[in-house]
């Protein structure tokens, strides 16, 4: 094995431990990176790889991103923040180079990568579940099966764990086919089953909403381009339909975090100063936060590039501590609403760098979304589509947890290497008699 063979070996393996880590430890994911980074400069061939890298717009895009948010560090006024928060996005840069520097990615070893990352999924889950039954056995308190307290054994956010279980899905479902012997087939419903209900209990309501999405598609899909369809193709997601909707008009605390949603406080976005016993629901905080974010573009006449990321969350701050909200108690690490992003990529991504920085998120997105229907990739369109839904709710490139499973998924299913099967010609002697047939 060559040296260039051994080096590209450690960087699969590498890329498999770091699927099997997202579900688990952030930590670890951050030393497996800086693993693969110190492995690709150990390889050489710099000029090459980084040539090869940069002949595709989705790194260049990344990598402008990044640029603009450390040339806010020009700007800031809260330099050690902005240089913080530059340390924590470089996976903006480092993930795109260093899968795009390597080439195109086997099908086979994203196939291994998936189910590594599924098999991780299942068995984080299924350890947060023995917890909360435990929990509950004790205590009979029903909270420990559901968001947060459901994954805090293993400090994940339930709205990030929900979207991982949403690419499982995505990953199992693509593997059902006729091909599959029935055994496999039924392990795959199993699965498929157990992690749609575990959808549920993460209580995600626009995860869900993808879900439902996608399941409708499929079940279109299916009945319409596959004559006579793979009865699995069509039951699993007549099941998931089926499922969201009994949970929907049944009484569970899924259904009532959805009816809450009519009960959502618009009356916010007319208050300008507020009380410290004020509470909000989750429409009405990220309407206030909003609200924020265009007063502080306003008040810095920062619309172009923004106020910098060093001093995007401390302006929050202030606007949370000027209007009266709850910032806390005095002597608690309570900090009530202080340090809360805006729950939107999309508008925190404005307030950092501006509507240059909105335009090359936009850019990154559409140019994925593109390149999945080029691609005619089920998968990686899943995954983009449920990414954005995604950004709507969460600042989900503000940190480390989202950002690396965001620029992990999208690099290895854009390379992945797509097998044809080459189909047989058909001999001459067959046209010859289908002519004198027709004759």
């Amino acid at each position: 094995m060559s040296r260039e063979e051994i080096h590209r070996k450690i960087f699969e393996y590498a890329s498999i431990c770091l699927a099997i880590c997202i579900p688990f430890s952030e930590r670890m994911c951050t030393w497996l990176i800086l693993l693969m980074a110190t492995n690709w400069i150990a390889e050489g061939h710099f000029l090459r790889k980084i040539k090869a890298a940069y002949k595709n717009l989705f790194v260049i895009l990344c990598s402008t991103f990044y640029l603009l948010e450390i040339a806010g560090l020009l700007y800031t006024r809260h330099f050690t923040t902005g240089f913080y928060h530059a340390q924590t996005e470089a996976s903006f840069l480092v993930i795109p180079l260093l899968y795009f520097s390597y080439g195109k990615v086997k099908e086979t070893q994203v196939n291994r990568i998936l189910t590594a990352f599924s098999i991780a999924v299942f068995l984080a889950s299924a350890y947060c579940m023995i917890i909360g039954i435990f929990n509950y056995e004790n205590t009979k308190d029903l909270s420990y099966l559901f968001f947060h307290s459901l994954v805090s054994p293993i400090h994940q956010h339930p709205v990030y764990f929900s979207v991982y279980t949403f690419i499982c899905i995505v990953y199992l479902f693509g593997r059902v086919s006729k091909s599959q012997p029935a055994v496999t087939v039924i392990l795959y419903m199993l699965l498929l089953l157990y992690f749609s209900v575990l959808l549920f209990l993460l209580r995600s309501k626009i995860v869900v909403g993808t879900a439902f999405i996608y399941a409708v598609y499929q079940l279109v899909k299916n009945m319409i381009h596959h004559k006579p369809p793979f009865r699995w193709a069509i039951i699993y997601p007549l099941l998931l339909i089926g499922l969201i909707l009994t949970v929907l008009f049944t009484s569970n605390p899924f259904s009532e975090q959805v009816y809450l949603l009519d009960k959502a406080e618009l009356s916010v976005l007319n208050e300008s100063k507020f009380d410290p016993n004020d509470r909000f629901d989750d429409i009405s905080i990220r309407l206030t936060l909003g609200k924020f974010c265009f007063g502080i573009l306003n008040d810095h006449h920062a619309w172009v590039f923004g106020v910098s990321p060093g001093d995007a969350q401390p302006d929050i701050n202030q606007r949370v501590s000027e209007s009266g909200m709850f910032t806390g108690f005095p002597g608690t690490e309570d900090r009530g609403f202080l340090n809360y992003n805006l729950h939107n990529q999309y508008l925190q991504t404005m307030l950092n760098s501006g509507v240059a920085g909105l335009l090359l998120l936009a850019g990154i997105l559409f140019m994925i979304f593109k390149k999945a229907l080029r691609l005619k990739s089920k998968i990686l369109l899943s995954v983009i589509f449920v990414f954005t839904a995604f950004f709507l709710t969460e600042s989900v490139l503000e940190r480390q947890m989202g950002i690396l499973p965001f620029f992990f998924f999208i690099s290895i299913l854009i390379l992945q290497e797509r097998v044809t099967v080459q189909k047989p010609p058909v001999k001459k002697e067959k046209y010859d008699k289908a002519l004198e047939n027709i004759c």
